[in-house]
């Protein structure tokens, strides 16, 4: 069978072209006229043309085929319109208009076989956007579940002592956006009380707008604060570049724990991949994280109907980031005075992405749904 894919960007390779389903062959189809059908319509959608395939997975991406195909969803879809941001919102207030009607409709017809939500957080937003249109809510609740996103392991076992010095370890291109800050202020608190554990960071520190904070974006001033303790702090901070993610998983594998304690989130990839690596997890509890880290330590902030920040005002920002910083500081300390839970929750996590993660359960089920195409 040839499966056309629209791009080969990461979430494809995550979701669909790393999976290798059997006697399945990838054909890459991008989406060219993206730009024209979003002057046409709010919503992400796609019709090939002259495409020589017998079928689609997409993510995110609503198909204008007659041919069979599924889709991967991260957020609510369709992706756009008036779902594009209402996870953001203090409550579910999505409207159900004729737009939005006629593009589950295509999603309800018999050639689109499965949906597929990444985390039962957005498997159970998008039943409520089917509970707007009684007349479709049964089909489309029948074509669509929740998978568990593939993640290889690693290492054959995790590490079972830790650094003389702990290490902890954040991956992520969104400096502001993914907690890098608050981990710099909470481990230059920390220096001043003790000296025995080191900070690895791989991100691009330019990337510094954040659209949880909306009109809040940090100030000049701020970024430049940060900026200064980096510089001060070369004696136990080490920051790199985006790197390939060999380089990535080299330096992954010399840390003892990993750091996601984002402030906005639709998934988490980084935190099973720091689980693989057998690095328990100290991330905030966004969106899917309390289900991808039950065995990490989850810094619990006060979210909306989504289960994501809605910040109301500066203030209200600060007050957030006073206290991930705070939580930062306590857990870091409390590893540092306590070793022995460090390898037991690296066992944890390892097994949780052995038996919950596992990539060969998720290509059999791949091959089930390409099946029925």
């Amino acid at each position: 069978m040839k499966l056309g894919v629209i791009s080969a960007n990461y979430p494809q390779q995550r979701l669909i072209l790393g999976a290798q389903v059997p006697d399945v062959v990838y054909k890459v189809c991008p989406n060219y006229w993206a730009p024209l059908y979003r002057k046409l319509n709010t919503y992400e959608f796609f019709f090939p043309f002259f495409r020589y395939v017998d079928a689609y997975h997409t993510v995110n991406v609503c198909m204008l085929t007659k041919k069979p195909w599924c889709c991967t969803f991260e957020t609510m879809i369709p992706r756009g319109g008036q779902l594009l941001h209402a996870q953001h919102h203090k409550e579910f207030d999505v409207v159900p208009i004729k737009r939005l009607k006629k593009m589950l409709e295509i999603y309800a017809k018999d050639n689109c076989k499965k949906l597929m939500a990444l985390s039962e957080c957005n498997y159970k937003q998008q039943l409520l956007v089917y509970e707007l249109f009684p007349e479709l809510a049964d089909v489309l609740t029948f074509k669509t579940c929740h998978i568990k996103v593939p993640q290889p392991l690693l290492v054959k076992a995790p590490k079972s002592k830790v650094n003389d010095k702990v290490r902890f370890f954040f991956v992520g291109n969104d400096f502001t956006r993914k907690g890098a800050v608050e981990i710099i202020l909470a481990a230059h608190m920390l220096r001043k009380e003790r000296d025995d554990f080191e900070l690895v960071i791989v991100t691009n520190t330019q990337r510094t707008y954040n659209y949880v904070f909306k009109d809040f974006q940090d100030t000049e001033q701020e970024n430049d604060k940060i900026f200064s303790i980096i510089e001060n702090s070369k004696d136990y901070l080490s920051i790199y570049p985006p790197l390939p993610f060999k380089k990535v998983k080299e330096l992954m594998l010399s840390c003892d724990v990993g750091l996601l304690p984002t402030w906005g989130e639709t998934y988490g990839f980084s935190v099973l991949e720091m689980q693989a690596a057998g690095l328990p997890v100290i991330s905030t509890g966004i969106r899917a994280l309390h289900e991808i880290n039950p065995y990490g330590w989850i810094i619990d902030l006060p979210t909306n109907w989504a289960g994501e920040l809605a910040l109301k005002n500066r203030v209200h920002k600060e007050e957030v980031r006073k206290a991930i910083v705070k939580e930062l500081h306590d857990i870091f300390h409390s590893i540092c005075e306590n070793r022995g839970a460090v390898i037991e929750k690296s066992i944890r996590s390892f097994d949780f992405i052995k038996t919950q993660h596992d990539l060969e359960s998720y290509r059999c089920f791949l091959q089930n749904v390409y099946k029925e195409f």
